[in-house]
């Protein structure tokens, strides 16, 4: 599928310019996955998702993004919530996808019994994150995400923010610097 994609004309021509516009200051395999997952129109000719927004109109090889943090929700669901719980991250809002600083957003579904599924984000600063949780965007996005009974979870879940330290795929990315702890409530 990415050879079919490689081999468009205006894919090409987006992932060169891009490409010049980063001056190499991140890998072209980071370069193409940002040209996919943004919904170019060559990409959204080559199907692979039809309804991506467009990029965001900001400078996606910024020195802003040489430093990340992740944040990790762990959710408790009972297994006969599975599949509504499932249903609710099919059809999310997808608010936080237009946030500045947001990079990517992963749903976890557990494989042990017992284990929590992890909504997992990334995002190139702390700060970010915390403009996130302060805005009007992320009291809509969780407003669908209460369509659960408060039973259909069997703990507590536990939100864990880390500071990246190392990324191996980013050998120029500079540590997050410690924010020392953080707390939701």
């Amino acid at each position: 599928m990415i050879a079919r994609l490689l081999s468009q004309p205006s894919l090409q021509a987006e992932l060169i310019t891009m490409g010049q516009f980063c001056q190499n200051k991140i890998p072209m395999f980071f370069v193409l996955l940002r040209v996919i997952l943004s919904g170019s129109p060559a990409v959204r000719k080559g199907s692979i998702h039809e309804n991506h927004t467009k990029p965001r109109e900001k400078n996606f090889c910024s020195t802003r993004h040489t430093r990340m943090i992740t944040v990790a929700n762990r959710l408790y669901v009972k297994p006969e919530y599975a599949d509504a719980f499932e249903k609710v991250f099919r059809e999310r809002a997808g608010l936080v996808d237009k946030m500045e600083g947001f990079i990517l957003n992963q749903v976890l579904r557990p494989v042990n019994e017992g284990d929590p599924y992890v909504v997992f984000t990334i995002w190139n600063s702390r700060q970010d994150f915390l403009n996130w949780v302060r805005s009007d965007e992320f009291v809509k996005g969780h407003a669908q995400s209460g369509t659960l009974p408060k039973d259909a979870y069997f703990k507590t879940n536990v939100l864990e923010l880390h500071e990246v330290l190392h990324d191996s795929s980013r050998p120029d990315l500079a540590p997050e610097p410690h924010g020392g702890p953080f707390n939701m409530h």
